[in-house]
């Protein structure tokens, strides 16, 4: 009842917080947006014109065309000359209607995110739309891992579905050297026939409370692998009949309230750290301006109702929803005065190409700051704001932060299968590095097939119920299940186990069964019972005491040792991915490729952490 009633006092907040700027009934905008000036004779100046334009340059992230980054490249140049703040990354070029533009395989993608950043003073925003389904520019043809959409994620109950995509997705994103993702849309799906929202399966559900949970999950997951997440598309699309990339939509007499609650609740729980605005008209809060290029919509709700103050980014710029009711100059102008701190130019639309889009659109900028169009302090507060976010995330990073970072490493949860909030990576680290002194395996490998388990079944544990059949329960929705421990092989094991830890074989927890086989693994190894009898002797020979899987120790020792044993002890790429297949399937040759993927994948993550708590030690 608690969390009804704080669920009910959020509803009226935010409801009754919008119905105040329902209730100017198309006011003015506060401010001028185009042409808010000073009288020159006010006007401070305090940064030189080199300041000014570096500045501005972090404010403007765009596209460009190439697979490769070399010298003299259009990319090249617009972070030699323009120093912008980011790219995003597309598979498909629209102007030349031709693949590829940026993206032809992970190896591919990864040296380019790579070589982008050489070329940059200040580290770059590399983003891409890797939602999933409909919208992923990673697309499993070119060799990335399938992710399903929002609409299929949402109609798990359980998260666990959400967990496991937002988990592999996120870390892949990691890995291939991005640190911002154009997601999760926090839309909620009013109209199913949305031809940019509902009928690209891109929102989570048409329930306030479902998207709030799922985008919850979704961006937690890539938080822990320092991935920006990008909640969009404020205010909310999800009742719109038309697509924003050929004309501007209007929602007046479609839009919800409650489409706000996303954007309030994941900003009280700490979790928006970006938000991308839509190119919507709701002329019952703006008469006048659509959301992008309106600061009631940005100054009034977003920051000071909703208390969001983090970066504000607008949808592309030169969609058509813009570009054909505005010029390019006069939009970016009432853009930034209106709150928008990043302008996303992306260079892809039916309109062409152009390889100096960055700089004309910093000279814009430029002018208009020097001719009293935009404040100078407008462009500070963006300024400030996005390098804060950068240096949150380690993409901008001094020795002060670099060992803030390291820290912030280290004490992250490290949550394991049943146990999830035992310990911290710092901990899990130094059990990992105790195992390698035992046996030969490299502690990112052997803690990447913890995390690796915990995906999987995280959200899916059972009570065996049925000691002859091997039936069950899961305990997220009570659900009985058979195949939740193989009779034969299993059953008498786990009895054994439980009655020697005098532990009550009908209250432990065990894995469900997958789609496939049986479950029944215990603990954070997720051994099951035959399996851990294998090492039991092995175990309690080196720790003098009773073999246990659910003690955190004993399941390290118990995964390092039959890890090392499947290959994971030549401490090579190949080694480790056979010895992952072995461990989830026993053999190398099954078809469970995807997991062995996965896991030496989560493995390259964990190393570069644990190279920035050995780089912080060695200052």
């Amino acid at each position: 009842m608690k969390n009804v009633a704080i669920l009910i006092i959020v509803c009226i907040v935010v409801v009754g917080g919008f119905f105040l700027y329902l209730n100017k009934s198309g006011s003015e905008n506060k401010k001028d947006n185009l042409s808010e000036t000073k009288d020159s004779n006010q006007l401070q100046t305090e940064l030189s014109d080199d300041q000014l334009k570096e500045r501005i340059g972090q404010m403007i992230m765009t596209g460009f065309r190439g697979t490769e980054a070399r010298e003299n490249s259009d990319i090249y140049k617009m972070i030699k000359d323009v120093k912008i703040g980011g790219v995003v990354l597309f598979d498909y070029d629209i102007p030349s209607g031709s693949f590829p533009r940026n993206i032809t395989s992970y190896e591919q993608t990864k040296k380019l995110t790579s070589d982008i950043q050489k070329y940059s003073i200040t580290p770059l925003f590399v983003a891409v739309d890797a939602e999933g389904g409909n919208v992923n520019r990673l697309k499993q043809k070119y060799g990335f891992l399938p992710i399903i959409s929002a609409a299929k994620m949402g109609q798990d109950k359980t998260f666990q579905t959400v967990y496991k995509e937002s988990v592999e997705l996120a870390m892949e994103l990691k890995g291939l050297g991005f640190n911002m993702n154009l997601a999760p849309v926090v839309d909620l799906n009013i109209n199913p026939k949305n031809p940019i929202i509902g009928a690209l399966e891109r929102s989570f559900s048409s329930d306030s409370k479902e998207v709030v949970q799922q985008a919850k999950i979704f961006i937690e997951n890539h938080l822990k692998s320092d991935v920006i997440a990008v909640a969009k598309h404020f205010p909310g699309q999800g009742s719109a009949t038309k697509d924003s990339h050929n004309e501007i939509i209007d929602i007046t007499d479609t839009y919800k309230t409650e489409e706000l609650i996303p954007y309030q609740d994941l900003n009280n729980q700490g979790l928006l750290k970006a938000v991308m605005v839509g190119h919507t008209m709701n002329r019952n809060i703006d008469k006048n301006h659509p959301a992008t290029l309106s600061s009631i919509f940005l100054e009034d709700i977003l920051r000071n109702q909703i208390g969001f103050k983090g970066v504000i980014i607008s949808d592309d710029i030169q969609m058509a929803a813009i570009s054909n009711n505005y010029r390019l100059e006069e939009a970016i102008i009432m853009a930034i005065n209106a709150g928008i701190d990043v302008v996303t130019v992306l260079n892809n639309s039916p309109n062409g190409y152009d390889k100096d889009i960055a700089q004309k659109v910093r000279d814009m900028i430029f002018d208009a700051v020097r001719s009293n169009k935009i404040k100078e302090i407008r462009i500070t507060e963006s300024y400030d704001r996005i390098l804060d976010l950068k240096k949150q995330f380690g993409i901008v990073q001094s020795v002060k932060s670099k060992k803030e970072r390291a820290e912030r490493i280290k004490s992250k949860n490290f949550e394991l299968i049943g146990q999830p909030n035992t310990l911290t990576f710092g901990q899990a680290l130094e059990i990992a590095k105790e195992v390698e002194k035992i046996v030969v395996i490299r502690p990112a490998f052997l803690l990447a097939i913890f995390q690796e388990e915990l995906k999987l079944e995280k959200f899916d544990m059972c009570y065996l119920t049925d000691f002859n059949t091997g039936e069950g329960i899961r305990v997220a929705d009570g659900k009985k299940l058979t195949k939740v421990m193989k009779p034969d092989r299993d059953i008498q094991a786990f009895l054994n186990i439980t009655k020697e830890l005098k532990r009550d074989p009908s209250k432990t927890l065990i894995t469900c069964p997958m789609s496939f086989g049986y479950g029944g693994a215990m603990g954070p190894a997720d051994f099951i019972p035959s399996t851990w009898m294998q090492y039991k002797d092995k175990i309690e020979k080196i720790t003098g005491k009773p073999a246990d899987p659910w003690d955190i120790n004993d399941a390290f020792l118990a995964a390092g040792l039959y890890l090392s044993e499947s290959g994971a002890n030549q401490k090579t790429r190949k080694g480790e991915w056979n010895a992952a297949m072995i461990y989830f399937s026993g053999s190398i040759s099954s078809p469970y490729t995807w997991y062995a993927d996965g896991a030496m994948m989560i493995a390259d993550n964990i190393q570069s952490d644990i190279e920035m708590i050995q780089l912080v030690t060695s200052f």
